[in-house]
């Protein structure tokens, strides 16, 4: 990312929003093999999806990465949350299946399928 400060405010805005407890710590693997990074995530459950005439035509769950902690980061990698107390994984993986509209410098935001 090219601006520090957005870095910067993004971490006040994470960390304030994990000690309310609508943020995580997760694990991102692009692949199985591949080293876990440790990055932050927000994570919307049951987001309604639109119809073509503004119709709800089901749920869904978005993920949103700091692009600080993963800059691009890849269809079909997991996310695993971390237990904020203990760092380890809750079990509760999501496998990153279309970048969602929304996209920014700050995050990108994926609509995830189950990752386990």
């Amino acid at each position: 990312m090219s601006n520090h400060g957005l870095d910067d405010l993004d971490a006040i805005i994470h960390g304030a929003m994990s000690a309310a407890g609508i943020a995580d710590r997760a694990e991102y693997r692009a692949t199985p093999d591949s080293p876990a990074v440790a990055c932050r995530v927000f994570v919307n459950r049951a987001m309604q999806q639109m119809g073509d005439f503004g119709q709800v035509s089901g749920a869904r769950v978005l993920i949103e990465i700091l692009r600080a902690d993963v800059a691009n980061p890849v269809r079909g990698a997991i996310v695993t949350l971390l237990d904020p107390s203990t760092s380890l994984p809750t079990g509760e993986a999501f496998r990153l299946e279309s970048l969602e509209a929304g996209t920014d410098e700050s995050m990108s935001r994926w609509v995830v399928g189950n990752g386990q």
